[in-house]
């Protein structure tokens, strides 16, 4: 459900802000560091999940509790990830640097645990 929602999220930012001219560069909400950083652990959250409910359970309930506590932890709320990204994607390049250095870094951490 969470995973759908990022998706949903994700794809309407994107169309969004093709939709849209924008006159002055905004500052994102966070630094491609915060973001590269909660985005990984989003990832290990959602990995979790997904093992969670391929062995049956219903984590519906909590996953938000999981979020909310993610979100506490790196000092971030829902709307500064959807402004965040929202101003990101308005600068394609620094968005692929986002997501690329998220892959390495859940890269590195995946070889380091063989």
């Amino acid at each position: 459900m969470k995973y759908r929602f990022l998706v949903l999220l994700f794809l309407s930012l994107l169309f969004s802000s093709a939709c849209s001219v924008s006159e002055t560069k905004k500052t994102p909400v966070k630094s491609q560091a915060e973001i590269v950083s909660l985005m990984v652990d989003m990832q290990l959250l959602e990995a979790r999940l997904n093992f969670l409910r391929s062995k049956g359970s219903n984590v519906d309930s909590l996953s938000v509790k999981m979020y909310d506590s993610l979100f506490t932890a790196h000092n971030y709320t829902r709307k500064d990830l959807t402004q965040t990204l929202q101003d990101y994607s308005e600068r394609p390049k620094e968005l692929q640097e986002i997501y690329d250095s998220v892959a390495a870094r859940i890269e590195k951490m995946k070889n380091r645990s063989k």
